[in-house]
């Protein structure tokens, strides 16, 4: 019979490193059947252990002992995808200051910096323009810079809770693709050791001459199999490396971070924390709803603005312009060179009232077609983080006690039973073993996908000790 060597140790080239890094790092084990007599769930490695060999930090406090708290917080924090919207926020806060003259508007073109028209260096325009109706839109305008105000404080939570659910969705399928990676890097070291023993075997079958042709023929059988099985092994594992890259240039692209950044190793799936919101019946105004108040509020000012106010349209305005080259000389004799211009505009044809007005009734009813909407689209999007919620408590169940379980009385039984003995149905059960638990990982990480989905639908968020939800109640 042909030696199998050379089948057995040949190893892809782009797998080698991390095929070397496993043996480095896993345990060693007792054959396939040993390592699945574990229990279903990965054990748990507490945050002392995982850091004592390693510290490395870079310079935005992010590294390998990180957690996704420390996450969160920095990407609250120093994340650019955040700065438009506080810019916003901050620009209204320090736009907020009563005017002189209640509804005027004044353009002052030494306040515009450059974009002062026409104008030399070293001259100066200031313009007034002033309705007599807005001396009774002070009520109104005041709602409307409120609302602004909330509007914009709206945005900003809606823009941070949708980066923080994204970023906890990355982290589940981080913490999925690396425990799926460790359980089949630990299935094909086991799967290698059982090659060698039957290499042995083989070997030892040739040199004394004690075994049947039957024997022979099944155990050359067993070891092709074994060799198919290693090859899907390395493909799905090599997939996996490349989905765990893939998955953590979009994290650090969330944060603001170069790609190649360093991050931490997720020890969960991040939603433990949230295991309350499974039973939780009340919600919150989501940020989205409460932007779609907010915008009917200020419609409705802007509408009662136009309405409150018979008035003519008339525009009293004022224009004073400084030349530095002008010949015209003050009333003190001094050379200061302001003109001063006074008017009154009277509108003609269609009033510019009853436009604004139309405007106004217009913007209403689309805000409030917004804002029905809006409910209705975050009542789907809950019910359907419900559904997934569900479904992946169903699944995780199923796999457990009807999949994983049954593969285990199986084992047991089995255990006294020499492994040259159990043949093809061996490995039968034992690729499906590690199916299952790589099942069992991908439904507990949709199950995190749905609860931080429904943390961020319900409206739960609020920023407590470093900047995670602390509290659901």
């Amino acid at each position: 019979m042909k030696p199998c060597s050379e089948t057995v140790l040949s190893i892809p080239g782009r797998l080698q490193p991390v095929y070397l890094l496993c043996l480095c790092l896993l345990l060693p084990g007792c054959g396939l059947w040993g390592y699945f007599s574990s229990d279903p769930q990965p054990t748990s490695v507490s945050r002392s252990d995982s850091t004592s060999h390693s510290t490395t930090v870079t310079r935005d406090g992010i590294g390998d002992s990180s957690d996704l708290a420390e996450l969160e917080m920095f990407l609250l924090q120093q994340s650019p995808a955040l700065e438009p919207f506080k810019e916003t926020l901050g620009s209204r806060e320090a736009g907020q200051v009563e005017s002189w003259l209640p509804g005027a508007r004044v353009l002052d073109s030494a306040a515009s910096g450059g974009d002062r028209g026409a104008l030399l260096p070293g001259d100066r325009s200031v313009a007034v323009d002033w309705r007599p109706s807005s001396l009774f839109d002070g009520e109104a305008q005041q709602r409307q810079r409120d609302a602004r105000q909330s509007i914009a404080q709206a945005r900003l939570r809606q823009a941070q809770g949708k980066l923080l659910r994204l970023l906890r969705e990355e982290w589940a399928e981080l913490w999925y693709q690396q425990q799926a990676s460790q359980l089949t890097m630990a299935a094909l070291k086991d799967l290698n050791a059982d090659l060698n023993a039957d290499l042995n075997a083989d070997l030892n079958a040739d040199l004394n001459q004690k075994l049947s042709d039957s024997s022979e023929e099944a155990s050359a059988e067993g070891s092709i199999q074994r060799v198919a099985l290693r090859s899907r092994w390395n493909d799905r594992l090599e997939g996996f490396a490349e989905e765990v890259v893939r998955t953590q240039i979009r994290i650090n692209a969330l944060l603001g971070r170069s790609a190649r950044s360093i991050l931490p190793q997720p020890l969960d799936s991040g939603d433990l924390r949230f295991g309350e919101v499974d039973g939780l019946s009340d919600r919150r105004l989501h940020p989205r709803l409460i932007l779609a108040e907010q915008e009917v509020v200020l419609a409705s000012a802007q509408l009662e603005q136009e309405q409150s106010s018979d008035w003519p349209e008339w525009v009293i305005g004022a224009r004073s312009s400084y030349d530095v080259d002008a010949s015209v000389a003050g009333s003190a004799g001094r050379g200061d060179a302001w003109m001063v211009t006074l008017g009154v505009e009277f509108p003609l044809g269609l009033q510019p009232g009853e436009q604004r007005l139309n405007a106004a009734q217009n913007q209403l009813g689309s805000a409030r077609a917004r804002q029905i909407l809006s409910r209705r689209s975050i009542d789907d999007e809950i019910a359907a983080a419900r559904a997934q919620l569900l479904a992946s408590h169903e699944a995780i169940d199923t796999l457990e006690n009807q999949v994983i379980t049954p593969f285990e009385e199986v084992r047991a039984k089995w255990s006294a039973v020499a492994a040259t003995d159990q043949g093809e149905s061996r490995l039968r059960i034992v690729e499906k073993l590690l199916d299952a638990r790589i099942g069992w990982l991908r439904a507990v990480s949709d199950r995190a996908r749905a609860r931080v989905s429904l943390v961020d639908l319900l409206g739960l968020e609020r920023h407590g000790f470093r900047g995670v939800l602390s509290h659901l109640r």
